[in-house]
């Protein structure tokens, strides 16, 4: 996996807020990689491994012999039991704010790092829309091609755009909240870029509200900073920031849930700028 590369441009279509930045430029460590603890990344992995694989086994005892509806509504509770495992072996402390997405929502973050995904889902049980290559990382890959998730490739065709919105609405439509990170790539966490659009436009075919959720990461020890060691852009590396992540520490996310916006009858692109000002918004609160 390949992180975002650092835009050219900064809020293009919608001015930035107050502050001016989603981030102070005087975070604490900004601009500076972290020490790792290599034995505490070593034993978190151990145990992560040891708890995904423990999981991943029991859950597919548990739906060895469902049909496939039972299955998606197992699924997502899974997941969220798995996330927070996963969020107090990393020792995120988790904040969450506002009320729930119903269900059949289309959840829409910014997105900073694969790190988002873990807070996200265990503060709101959902199926994600990650990557196709993410399906071919090692162990990893395994676990998410088993729970039912919604893969895009990186250049996505006709054929590819159809499919995957098809698979979205078809959750949307029987009453399966979906989370898309419509921003489709990574930022250093002090901007929110411009939305994608093909894949709101199941929701407004379906009438599912679109919820907008700002996820707020801070980095709470000295020597440590949001945009070297949790944001997963620029240069990074999966494998190396990962293990350096996990043997860091300090690390305080809040999880902003906003109101749900009709999007039946709307036009896709106005439906998404309007989502965007929203998580504009409520980062300047």
């Amino acid at each position: 996996m390949r992180p975002g590369k650092p835009p050219d441009n900064r809020l293009p279509e919608v001015a930035p807020p107050p502050c001016g930045r989603l981030h102070p430029p005087d975070e604490p460590g900004a601009g500076r990689r972290a020490w790792t603890n290599h034995p505490l990344a070593l034993v978190r992995a151990l145990v992560l491994v040891a708890v995904s694989a423990g999981l991943f086994v029991a859950y597919r005892a548990r739906v060895a012999f469902l049909a496939e509806t039972e299955r998606r509504r197992i699924v997502p509770q899974w997941m969220q039991c798995w996330a927070r495992v996963l969020c107090r072996v990393l020792g995120y402390r988790v904040i969450q704010r506002g009320s729930l997405p119903p269900p059949g929502s289309l959840v829409v973050p910014n997105h900073i790092s694969y790190a988002d995904v873990f807070p996200l889902m265990a503060c709101h049980p959902c199926f994600f829309v990650p990557k196709a290559e993410v399906a071919r990382w090692l162990f990893v890959g395994m676990l998410v091609r088993g729970t039912q998730m919604i893969f895009a490739t990186r250049r996505l065709g006709t054929r590819d755009l159809i499919g995957t919105a098809a698979a979205i609405e078809e959750r949307l439509r029987g009453g399966f909240p979906v989370c898309v990170f419509l921003e489709g790539t990574t930022t250093s966490g002090d901007r929110i870029l411009p939305f994608r659009t093909a894949f709101v436009q199941p929701a407004v075919d379906c009438g599912a509200p679109i919820v907008p959720v700002a996820v707020r990461w801070r980095a709470t020890r000295p020597g440590t900073s949001v945009v070297e060691d949790v944001a997963f852009w620029k240069d990074h590396i999966f494998f190396p920031h990962f293990w350096r992540h996990i043997g860091l520490g300090g690390f305080e996310v809040e999880i902003i849930f906003g109101a749900p916006i009709p999007s039946a009858n709307q036009d896709r692109k106005a439906l998404a700028a309007l989502v965007r000002d929203k998580l504009l918004e409520m980062w300047a609160e």
